[in-house]
């Protein structure tokens, strides 16, 4: 004799919702083994709950209901192995695309790790020597100013201004930054290998840096302080300046200003 369940039940043991069961029904997809003609209640048996459980599965593998539909209702074996070959190539793209974010996801929280524990970012607006060895920056041509979608998209940004040929010549480190040059702002990236043939190449030398970090809001605050640490150096104030954009949350950031301190 076979046991059947009403509607709560068969969606707690498939894992789904009463209106989903309702709406396969309706659809014609999974039906009810038995109805109720005086009250409409469904009830379904062990076979039914597989048969969800099963919908849910192919779901999982993106495919369609109609498709979905299509694999329960064929008889056609070779209609049937198409479909469910056409679902494990997807799926095993989708898991080499889940792969891939992982791996991003990852090197992001390697990123953060590097940074926690190290100075303090947030010691805004005061003015500090540092020193540098040799660095090399791709400077692009078009203006930059940092926001959330262009920092999300920042070596895109950096790739556009280099030809599809050419694109392996280069490898970028994961900090942006923005040069600063006439109160205009330009997308500057470190590299680790470049291709000196592009124009966009720009040599920051050894040697000592007057920096100050700032927020986006408080940039030209901090110029004027550094030019005013320079006039006490008696040195003359760079007409570029250098501006690493330190992460200080996630999506949040602010700018270490780093001025070369000329001999």
């Amino acid at each position: 004799m076979k046991k059947f369940y009403n509607i709560s039940k068969a969606a707690e043991l498939s894992g789904l919702t009463s209106e989903t069961l309702r709406h396969y029904d309706r659809i014609n997809l999974v039906k009810p083994s038995k109805t109720d003609e005086s009250t409409s209640y469904r009830y379904y048996t062990d076979e039914d709950v597989v048969v969800l459980k099963t919908v849910e599965l192919l779901k999982r593998m993106d495919m369609s209901l109609n498709e979905i539909k299509l694999l329960i209702e064929s008889e056609n074996l070779k209609e049937v192995v198409n479909l469910l070959e056409k679902a494990i190539v997807h799926t095993k793209e989708k898991i080499f695309q889940l792969e891939k974010i992982v791996n991003k996801i990852d090197e992001v929280k390697k990123l953060y790790d590097d940074l926690n524990g190290k100075q303090s970012i947030l010691e805004e607006m005061r003015i500090v020597k540092k020193r540098f060895d040799k660095r090399v920056f791709f400077v692009t041509k078009n203006e930059g100013v940092a926001d959330k979608q262009s920092l999300w998209n920042f070596h895109k940004n950096i790739f556009a201004e280099i030809s599809e040929n050419d694109a392996n010549d280069f490898e970028f480190t994961d900090f942006a930054g923005v040069y600063l040059k006439s109160q205009k702002q330009f997308w500057l990236a470190e590299c680790k290998r470049y291709n000196d043939h592009y124009s966009q190449i720009t040599v920051a030398p050894e040697g000592e840096y007057l920096c100050c970090v700032c927020r986006q809001e408080n940039i030209e605050q901090a110029l004027k302080q550094l030019k005013q640490a320079f006039i006490s150096e008696n040195k003359p104030f760079p007409q570029t300046q250098i501006a690493i954009i330190n992460l200080t949350g996630l999506l949040k950031w602010c700018y270490e200003l780093q001025v070369y301190l000329q001999n």
